[in-house]
């Protein structure tokens, strides 16, 4: 048993470090500050740490035999989800070199990506808000389910750096329904956002408009929000990439960046993109200069946002191979008809069982590790708190490149 545990928690991308907790028989009790999420994650039992082949429990050295077996037939491997530390997807990067694949997340789309290489975007940091951001708008309730912690720790603010009475932000929800009790909401249904953006820029910059609402919000409510927005000293739009529940997701991302670059021209305004799987992305640029969605068939890195879709690959069965990465939480498993091997912390949910599993553990409970926090501005590092015998997975995959 161990107690007074200090806890970086890996279960969401803004990695809140100040858990406080217990290790009582290989579970980890999250005792002040854990959200919901946290406490059920780390709350859980061990995993089992049999590998399967075939749906029968081998060892773990036979479970690498065959992956390898498996891969070294493939002629275009898929390498997805990539739900790992740092090393793990450097790991992940070697191995595609090697075996000539495709690496792609399959899950998080690249629209901040391709609004970043389209047009730019002025992006902030956690700290940023914490300490300066007196206006916050919110695009989409989702925002507060995926990031439990993001009002507590950025927004409900006892101190700043640079006041020295502390003052609370205004808090602006765009969405069908809001649990933040601060905030004000515009009840705005998703599909209804592209047009949100278009009228929020009109009315900035004085075009004469005919419309008189946009879904159910009239249009006087839209304009008395673009006059808080140019009055705000610091402001920041954020949204939860994954969660907008609309069309052309990408360039519904680019409006909203061009968004916040014409509210600069008046006053301090920045975006802040909620993503999870960043450290996957940030490695691949560190290591090959292009973020996901690279293929490696001609042995060096190519990069097409389209043409190396996981999801398109799979689906015109020109890839041949799945290998699935998640060591974080139980995922649910693409069905596809293809050789699928999985390293995961527990089986993922499938309508057929994985040609191979090998369990894996997770980085800051079961090994330690680094990952990238939400907003890209640092690398914080995991440690281990329980011993349970799994592997990491940057373990296994270099094992398996040993043995092509």
């Amino acid at each position: 048993m161990q107690s007074n545990l200090t806890i970086t928690c890996p279960f969401c991308s803004l990695l809140c470090e100040d858990l406080n907790g217990s290790e009582i028989n290989g579970r980890l009790y999250v005792q002040t500050h854990g959200c919901d999420k946290a406490s059920t994650c780390f709350a859980k039992p061990p995993p089992s740490p049999l590998a399967r082949v075939f749906d029968k429990i081998v060892s773990r050295e036979e479970a690498i035999a065959e992956a390898a077996q498996l891969l070294r037939r493939a002629h275009l491997p898929v390498y997805a989800n990539l739900d790992t530390d740092v090393d793990g997807v450097r790991a992940v990067i070697s191995l595609a070199k090697r075996t000539g694949g495709v690496i792609d997340q399959i899950r998080t789309p690249c629209a901040s990506v391709l609004a970043l290489q389209s047009s730019g975007c002025i992006t902030t940091t956690l700290t940023e808000i914490r300490n300066r951001a007196d206006l916050i708008i919110l695009i989409g309730a989702q925002v507060e389910t995926h990031f439990p912690r993001l009002i507590e720790r950025c927004l409900q603010r006892t101190e700043t750096l640079f006041e020295k009475e502390a003052t609370q932000p205004d808090i602006v929800v765009i969405g069908e329904t809001s649990h933040i009790s601060q905030a004000t909401t515009i009840p705005l249904a998703e599909h209804f956002l592209p047009e949100f953006i278009a009228m929020l820029k009109a009315l900035l910059v004085d075009v004469p408009l005919q419309a008189q609402q946009v879904g159910e919000v009239p249009v006087a409510e839209l304009a008395d929000l673009v006059e808080r927005m140019q009055q705000t000293h610091y402001g920041v739009i954020a949204w939860h990439t994954e969660s907008l529940n609309t069309g052309h997701i990408d360039l519904v991302v680019q409006a909203l960046c061009e968004l916040v670059k014409a509210f600069n021209k008046i006053t301090r305004f920045a975006a802040l993109p909620l993503e999870d799987g960043i450290t996957a992305r940030q490695v691949c640029i560190w290591q090959t200069g292009f973020p996901l969605r690279i293929n490696f068939s001609r042995h060096f890195p190519e990069y097409n946002p389209w043409q190396f879709s996981s999801q398109r690959l799979l689906s015109t069965k020109e890839a041949d191979t799945l290998v699935w990465i998640s060591s974080f939480a139980q995922t649910q498993l693409p069905d596809y008809d293809i050789p699928t091997i999985v390293l995961a912390n527990q089986l993922p949910e499938s309508s057929r069982p994985p040609d191979i599993f090998i369990p894996v553990g997770t980085p800051g409970l079961d090994h330690s590790g680094y990952l990238f926090r939400v907003d890209q501005a640092v690398v914080l590092p995991l440690q281990q708190y329980r011993e349970v015998g799994l592997p990491r997975v940057s373990e296994i995959l270099r094992k398996i490149e040993a043995s092509l």
